[in-house]
């Protein structure tokens, strides 16, 4: 699971098309819910994040 944080700018744009080319599973985000974040990535279990040209990877807060 992979979280995308974007807007409409082609970088992003072209990170979500070869993602989901890839067969990866994509949770798209925008700048404007950054106070929600962690909060998607531990809903959805995201493994890593790209924000930008940087590559992270997310730490779920609270697993089952």
């Amino acid at each position: 699971m992979v979280a995308i944080i974007g807007d409409f700018d082609p970088a992003s744009i072209l990170s979500l098309l070869r993602l989901i080319d890839l067969g990866v599973i994509v949770v798209p985000l925008t700048n404007h819910t950054k106070h929600d974040h962690e909060y998607f990535f531990d809903t959805a279990l995201v493994d890593a994040v790209i924000d930008g040209a940087v590559v992270g990877t997310a730490i779920a807060q609270s697993q089952p």
